[in-house]
C-alpha cells in the first residue's frame, strides 16, 4: 500500500456541509482507523505469544475482535454521511470496551473517563449526560462485580506488565487524540470565520470592479490580476468556450494579449476538468493528491483548485480556474463567494460584449447612412441642377421673368423685379420694410433650397405683423414652391406629349407615301404644318443613290430629280409659332 492509498483511508469521503461536521469526521475517522490498527496488533502479538499467556489467549482474542469490528462499523457510518449515528456508536462502543476492562480485568475504574472524554467531544450536551448516566451505571456494575468475588487473587505484575502498559498507553492515547483535536477549535474556527469574511469582503470588492471594464479584453486580464494578485491566490486561469462548446482561449495574468489555443493544446488534466464542468455546470474541487489525470490541473505551489463555471443561463461562457497553496480546505464560505464572483463575471462578460455588438451595429450603421447621406447629397445635387435647368427653360420659354400684380381684386401682369425682392432673395427670409404710407412685406419662394421667385405684400403703415403671420407667410410660400414646380412639370409633361403625338402623326403620314418624290413632298409639308414654317426644302445626297445604282434604276424620277451639288439637309425657315 503506497503513501496516497494510505492518505486517502484517513480522508472523509462524505462532503459534510459544516466545518464542526467535517472535524468531527475527520477525528472520528482518525480514530477509528488507529483504535482498529492497535486492536488487530494487540491481537497478532497475543497470537505470537508476545504478550499474556496461552491461557488468557481467548479473552484477548475476544477484547480485540469485538473493538476491530466495532471502530470498522463506527468508520463506515462516518464515510457514509450517518455522522450522528457513527459518533454514538464510537461512544458506546468504548463504554462496552473500558466497562469490559474494568469489570474482568480488575482495572482502575478511571478508565471509564475515555468514553465520558468522547462523548464530550463528538456528542452534544443532553448526550453527554446519557453517557454520564451510562459510565456511572457501568462503574456500579463494575462495583457489585468485584464486590461477588471474595477469593484471593494473586497477580504476578511481571505477566501483566506488558498488557497493562499498552492498554494504558492506548486509552492515554486515545484520550489525548480526542482531546487535542478539539482543544482550541473554537479559537480556530472564529480565526478562519474572520478570514472567510476577510475574503468574502475581498471578493465582493473585486467583483464590483468587474462592472467598471469598457471592453472585453480589460475585464478578462483585470479579472485574473484580481483575483491573483489582490486575492493573492496562487494561480487563477481562464478558459473561454466558444459556441461549439470547445476552449477558444486560454488566458492567465501577466499575458498583454490572449492566447488562442486549440482544446489539443491543453494538458489532460484540464481536459477531464473542463470536460467534468461542461457536463454538470457545477463547481469543482481539486486537489493535488486526487488520482490522474485530475490531479494534473493543479499547478505547483497550489494544492487546491476551485473550478468554477461562468454560466449566462444554460450557455457555458468561460471556465475559471482558482488555485490556492493553503494546506487547509477552502471554506464553504470561500467558494459561495468565489461562485458569486463568477456570477458576476458572466454578468460583466456577457454586457462588454453586447456593448461591442452594439457599437459594431452602431458603426455598421453609421457606415450605411453616410453612405446614404452622399448618395442623397448626389441626388439632392443632380435634382437640383435639374429643377435649376429646367426653370430656366421654362422662364426663358416665358419670355423671361413673369408674374401677376393683384390690386383692388383684379390681376396684371408684371414682368419688373423690385428691389425689396432682391432683398428677399439674398437673405432667404421674409423682409419687411417701412414706406412712407406703407410697410411692403416680401417673402422668397423657395423649392428645395432653390429661391424661384418672391411674394411681396403692401400693408398699412399701422399694421402689426405677428410672427404667426409671418410662419403663415412662410407656410404659403413653401407650398406655392411646390405647387409651382408640380405645374411646371406637368406643363412639360403636356408639352413633351404633344410632340411625341405630332412626331408619331408625322411618321404616320411618311410611311404612307408610295414614292420618293411623294414621300419628300409629304415630309416638306408635314415639317411646314408642325413647325409652322414659311419656306422648306427637302434634298437627298447624291452618294446615297451612287451606293444603290439598282434601286435607284426602279425609282427612276425621283433620281433624276436631286441635285448632282445637293446637301443632306432639311431646311425650315420662317418664323415658329411659340
Amino acid at each position: 500500500m503506497n503513501l496516497s492509498a494510505i492518505s486517502r483511508l484517513f480522508q472523509v469521503s462524505y462532503p459534510y456541509p459544516s466545518v464542526f461536521e467535517r472535524r468531527r469526521a475527520y477525528v472520528l475517522v482518525v480514530a477509528s482507523v488507529f483504535a482498529t490498527v492497535f486492536a488487530a496488533a494487540r491481537l497478532i502479538l497475543a497470537l505470537i505469544g508476545v504478550i499474556g499467556s496461552p491461557d488468557d489467549l481467548p479473552a484477548v482474542a475476544l477484547t480485540s475482535v469485538i473493538p476491530i469490528v466495532g471502530f470498522v462499523i463506527t468508520y463506515a457510518l462516518v464515510q457514509r454521511g450517518l455522522l450522528t449515528a457513527g459518533s454514538w456508536w464510537f461512544v458506546l462502543l468504548l463504554t462496552v470496551i473500558t466497562g469490559a476492562l474494568s469489570i474482568f480485568r480488575l482495572t482502575t475504574p478511571t478508565v471509564m473517563f475515555i468514553p465520558l472524554i468522547a462523548a464530550g467531544v463528538v456528542l452534544n450536551r443532553q448526550a453527554l449526560l446519557t453517557v454520564l448516566v451510562l459510565v456511572a451505571v457501568a462503574s456500579i456494575a463494575t462495583f457489585f462485580a468485584q464486590s461477588s468475588l471474595p477469593r484471593t487473587l494473586f497477580v504476578r505484575p511481571a505477566e501483566t506488565a506488558q498488557a497493562d502498559l499498552l492498554e494504558t498507553l492506548t486509552l492515554l492515547g486515545l484520550g489525548y487524540l480526542l482531546l487535542i483535536a478539539f482543544s482550541g477549535a473554537t479559537e480556530l474556527y472564529a480565526r478562519r470565520a474572520v478570514q472567510d469574511v476577510d475574503r468574502q469582503r475581498a471578493i465582493g470588492a473585486a467583483a464590483v470592479q468587474l462592472q467598471r471594464a469598457s471592453d472585453e479584453s480589460t475585464l478578462l486580464q483585470s479579472t485574473l490580476r484580481l483575483l491573483q494578485t489582490d486575492l493573492h491566490y496562487a494561480h487563477a486561469r481562464l478558459y473561454l468556450i466558444d459556441n461549439k462548446g470547445e476552449v477558444s482561449r486560454l488566458l492567465r495574468p501577466g499575458m498583454t494579449e490572449a492566447q488562442v489555443i486549440s482544446a489539443a493544446a491543453l494538458n489532460a488534466g484540464d481536459s477531464a476538468i473542463i470536460d467534468d464542468v461542461r457536463q454538470k455546470h457545477q463547481t469543482l474541487r481539486v486537489s493535488a493528491s486526487d488520482p490522474a489525470p485530475r490531479n494534473i490541473h493543479v499547478m505547483v505551489p497550489a494544492r487546491q483548485a476551485i473550478v468554477l463555471p461562468v454560466l449566462s443561463g444554460d450557455l457555458l461562457l468561460a471556465v475559471l480556474t482558482v488555485q490556492t497553496d493553503r494546506a487547509g480546505e477552502v471554506s464553504a464560505n470561500e467558494v459561495a463567494a468565489l461562485e458569486q464572483y463568477a456570477d458576476t463575471f458572466a454578468q460583466a462578460l456577457l454586457s462588454t460584449r453586447r456593448i461591442a455588438d452594439l457599437q459594431r451595429a452602431l458603426r455598421e450603421q453609421e457606415q450605411v447612412s453616410s453612405r446614404v447621406r452622399q448618395q442623397l447629397a448626389e441626388v439632392q445635387g443632380r435634382g437640383a441642377q435639374s429643377q435649376l435647368g429646367g426653370w430656366s427653360s421654362f422662364t426663358r420659354a416665358r419670355g423671361g421673368t413673369f408674374g401677376y400684380d393683384m390690386a383692388n381684386g383684379s390681376f396684371t401682369p408684371a414682368a419688373d423685379l423690385p428691389d425689396s425682392f432682391r432683398q428677399a432673395f439674398a437673405q432667404g427670409d421674409i423682409v419687411l420694410e417701412m414706406r412712407e404710407d406703407h410697410q411692403e412685406l416680401s417673402a422668397p419662394i423657395i423649392l428645395r433650397g432653390e429661391v424661384l421667385g418672391a411674394m411681396t405684400f403692401r400693408l398699412p403703415l399701422e399694421a402689426q405683423v405677428t410672427d404667426l403671420q409671418r410662419n403663415l407667410v412662410r407656410t404659403v410660400s413653401n407650398n406655392l414652391g411646390i405647387a409651382l414646380e408640380n405645374n411646371r412639370l406637368f406643363e412639360q409633361s403636356q408639352a413633351l406629349a404633344s410632340r411625341e403625338r405630332k412626331a408619331n402623326e408625322v411618321g404616320t403620314d411618311l410611311l404612307t407615301a408610295d414614292s420618293i418624290d411623294a414621300l419628300l413632298q409629304q415630309a416638306a409639308q408635314s415639317f411646314t404644318d408642325a413647325l409652322g414654317a414659311v419656306f422648306t426644302r427637302v434634298v437627298v445626297q447624291k452618294s446615297a443613290v451612287d451606293s444603290d445604282r439598282a434601286p435607284a434604276a426602279r425609282r427612276g424620277a425621283a433620281a433624276s430629280s436631286v441635285p448632282a451639288n445637293g446637301a443632306a439637309y432639311a431646311a425650315a425657315e420662317g418664323q415658329q409659332s411659340s
